[in-house]
């Protein structure tokens, strides 16, 4: 689409010495509100059957959501295109621009957040300090190959005398 709409927009200025019709801002109007109408039902579509939890389902939900602000942007920059030419089409394009780029890290910025703010909850919630080691050791016999299996579960309160055997 974003082709299709250079090649049109290069064609107005070599013949119109880049004074856009209104059928640029037509058809910029409907590839935006397409991709934009997409970029909203298409992870609701695909988060359907998905095993996420009632919040973080709604937090992706509005995150990408808000690219329905860019389509009303859009839909007001191409009002401006239809009716007279003025500088007010070159701001509301770079509006528009600049409302893309907050969009499009938007769930970024979100998600860091979410994260920094439950990491205090995650960190909370575990418990003391646990880890589990396992030797395998193989002998031979007279009956073939023996394997050894030795666990230990190291904790704060053991870690000192683990590591103590373990280097004597």
């Amino acid at each position: 689409m974003w082709a299709a709409l250079m090649g049109q927009k290069i064609q107005i200025c070599i013949t119109n010495n880049c004074v856009i019709a209104s059928s640029v801002g037509l058809s910029q109007l409907v590839t935006d509100v397409i991709s934009d109408v997409s970029l909203v039902i298409l992870p609701i579509y695909l988060l359907q059957g998905g095993k996420i939890d009632r919040p973080r389902r709604i937090l992706i939900y509005a995150v990408f959501s808000a690219t329905l602000l860019i389509t009303v942007v859009t839909i007001l920059h191409s009002v401006v295109l239809f009716t007279v030419q003025s500088t007010g089409t070159v701001v509301i394009g770079h509006v528009k621009v600049a409302l893309s780029l907050i969009v499009c890290n938007l769930l970024v910025i979100v998600m860091f957040v979410y994260r920094v703010s439950r990491r205090a909850d995650l960190d909370a919630a575990e418990g003391p300090f646990s880890l589990t080691t396992v030797e395998l050791h193989h002998t031979e016999s007279a009956f073939g190959k023996l394997t050894m299996t030795t666990r230990t579960t190291i904790t704060e309160e053991n870690v000192e005398e683990v590591v103590r055997s373990r280097l004597a």
